[in-house]
């Protein structure tokens, strides 16, 4: 099995574990089908079409569709079809589209509860733990506490583990990232700042020319499939693991509040359900 292979599995199975636990969301209704609404919602991706974190999420719409036979569709576009990802905030709240795919630690300098529903620096080791935060000691509910203060809701986080940084020089210690230049976000770049780097928020999509034309000479972008789908290895020739800056990570799924709150619960209910079938 190659590194792919184990990598597009092991993402697989933890977006399993974190989209399905039905603890965090409404039950469903009992109304039958055809006396629901029909209902069309479009959704903005975090990633790249083609990728293989797009493809998760082609599955969640097809499975939501699915449990509502066929009535609650929602449309999805990849990462800055619809908004520049930096806008995709915005663009949710305004009601532009209904729903997005997104890293908390984008906004987490405006909502700084944030930094802990994206990732901890030197945090919990294992995803399991994550997410055990998350449905057991009250995650969930500091999130919908955070994105309820700007008219949005937070419907449930996706958790997997480490996030690698790419380089463009060896790193065989902390001294060595004091002065370089380097994309991170949320806790992640505070903690890199503290180390001498100095650093930026890039989109996801700027990663691979900033590395190229040398704007920046270390970056965090997504889990290791993602990054090497992505074209880092091209650009960067050194990767850094354990990824200490991010050594587990949560990705959300968020609705502008009014159109969640429009939906009927069953509608409701399958934005949480995301099973293997």
């Amino acid at each position: 099995m190659n590194l792919t292979t184990i990598n597009k599995s092991w993402f697989f199975f933890k977006t399993i574990a974190a989209v399905s636990a039905m603890t965090a969301c409404v039950a469903p209704s009992v109304a039958i089908a055809e006396e629901l609404p029909s209902v069309n919602w479009r959704m903005q991706a975090l990633w790249d079409a083609g990728t293989t974190p797009y493809e998760y999420e082609e599955k969640f719409v097809e499975r939501v569709s699915e449990l509502t036979d066929g009535k609650f569709e929602i449309r999805l576009f990849a990462g800055g079809q619809l908004a520049p990802s930096a806008q995709a905030f915005e663009a949710v709240r305004a009601g532009a589209f209904q729903m997005m795919k997104t890293f908390d630690g984008y906004e987490a300098g405006s909502i700084p509860a944030f930094a802990f529903t994206s990732t901890v620096p030197f945090g919990f080791p294992e995803s399991d733990q994550y997410e055990a935060w998350f449905y057991e000691k009250g995650g969930i509910e500091l999130a919908r506490q955070a994105y309820a203060s700007a008219g949005l809701y937070y419907i449930a986080p996706t958790v997997y583990g480490q996030e690698p940084i790419h380089s463009k020089f060896p790193i065989e210690s902390l001294d060595d990232l004091d002065g370089k230049k380097g994309r991170f976000v949320g806790l992640a770049s505070t903690v890199m700042s503290e180390f001498g780097v100095s650093t930026t928020g890039l989109p996801t999509a700027e990663v691979y020319q900033a590395l190229e034309k040398g704007v920046i000479d270390l970056a965090d972008r997504g889990d290791l499939t993602a990054n090497f789908e992505a074209g880092l290895g091209e650009v960067a020739g050194y990767i850094a693991v354990p990824g200490f800056h991010q050594p587990t990570t949560a990705t959300s799924y968020v609705a502008n509040q009014a159109a969640y709150d429009s939906l009927p619960d069953s509608y409701k209910a399958a934005l949480c359900v995301f099973r293997r079938t």
